[in-house]
């Protein structure tokens, strides 16, 4: 793997995003938690990273995001939750706001 040309960032936008689902998952909220799988092998293959980005690292790209992109990640939302559940035919679904 090559170094990052100069001025590009290290790690491409799409990797902290999957980064940060996957930290979710994985029931952490907090990144600095990131510490407790930092060293994880199937972390790093499930992202494709050979290094997991410093919580400092992730924690900046969000603040990179211009509305238009934010639109664009709200739309492909809303899309994969509706076509989801046009797919599972429930009668009814549940709320919970409060968790």
């Amino acid at each position: 793997m090559l170094p990052p040309a100069a001025g590009s960032p290290a790690y491409a936008p799409h990797a902290i995003a999957l980064l940060l689902v996957v930290h979710l998952v994985m029931g952490f909220r907090e990144l600095r938690d990131a510490r407790h799988y930092r060293d994880d092998e199937m972390v790093g293959r499930t992202l494709g990273l050979r290094h997991l980005p410093d919580p400092s690292t992730a924690s900046r790209m969000p603040k990179g995001a211009d509305a238009r992109g934010v639109d664009n990640v709200r739309r492909l939302n809303r899309e994969l939750v509706l076509d989801r559940a046009a797919a599972l035919g429930a009668a009814r679904a549940t709320l919970d706001f409060d968790g």
